[in-house]
Parts: C-alpha cells; structure tokens; sequence
C-alpha cells in the first residue's frame, strides 16, 4: 500500500509544540507499521517540491543540526518522486491550482495540485494530511485519524 505524504503531515510529525497534530501522525505512523501497512520507504511518498517545503518551513523554526536530522529522516524514510518535467506557468497554474481553487477559502495550492497530479499518474489513492481541502477531491482519501488506519487492515484483523 502507498501512501502520499504532504508537508503539513511531515511538519507535524517534527513539530511537538503543534501537540494534537504530532500525536495524531506520529500515531498514524505507529499502527502503519503496526499493521504492515508500510514496509519500506517506497510507501510513504512525498515529491521534491514537498521536500523544499517541507525544508523551508523547518530551517525558519529550528536549528541548523535538527534541519540536517530532519532532512535525512526523511531522505530515508521517504521514496521522494523527482518533479522535473512539469513546467510551471499560465498552463500549468491553470491545470494544477486554479481548478482546485474554492471561494469558501478552502483551497489547494500549486504544490498540492501538482501532488495530486502525481498521485493519480503514480495510482496512489491514499493521502497523509491535515489539509481539509483535500476531502471534495474524487479518488482521494485523506487519512489525519489514528482511528481511519484500522479501516485499511484487509479482513478486519484490528489487534491493537
């Protein structure tokens, strides 16, 4: 099973003063391996634009060493999708933001059009996030619950 990574969910997992995030993923990822659900870093997906995002929110709050830690938990916990034959202009902001974008305010960005962009060339279904906006996307499931990984488990084997 795959499972595509946004930053919010990467940023929460390495941000303990956001509490109630940290606890949720870092649950989240507990029962993924508790269930088998992840074996290796080729299911828990992230592209290089993430990365960046990921990288720049973290080296305005923290410390160089904890961004160097940071950076290599992830280069090595992460099968990171090289995003380099998608060429950012009027057309690609049309494609990857604009239809996504929502009056109401919930709203994806360009990173999260491209991610989804990815997901559905890469046939990943399955989302880590925050993100609420991500929930009126067809094919997509955002998973930000502990509780939604025990849905996953085939045959219902919950032992936790």
């Amino acid at each position: 099973m795959r499972f595509f990574t946004d930053s919010n969910f990467i940023i929460a997992l390495n941000n303990p003063r956001e509490s109630d995030r940290n606890k949720k993923a870092n649950e989240i990822l507990k029962r993924l391996n508790k269930y088998g659900l992840i074996r290796n870093k080729f299911e828990l997906v992230i592209t290089n634009l993430i990365l960046a995002e990921v990288m720049n929110l973290i080296l305005k709050k923290r410390t160089l060493p904890a961004a160097k830690r940071i950076f290599q938990e992830i280069i090595s916990n992460f099968q990171i999708i090289e995003v380099s034959d998608i060429k950012i202009n009027k057309e690609s902001f049309e494609q990857y933001c604009c239809q996504y974008w929502n009056p109401s305010g919930r709203t994806l960005g360009l990173t999260d059009g491209i991610t989804l962009f990815i997901m559905r060339s890469k046939g990943i279904g399955l989302l880590l996030s925050f993100e609420e906006a991500f929930d009126s996307i067809a094919g997509i499931r955002r998973l930000s619950e502990p509780d939604e990984i025990e849905e996953l488990i085939p045959g219902g084997n919950r032992n936790k």
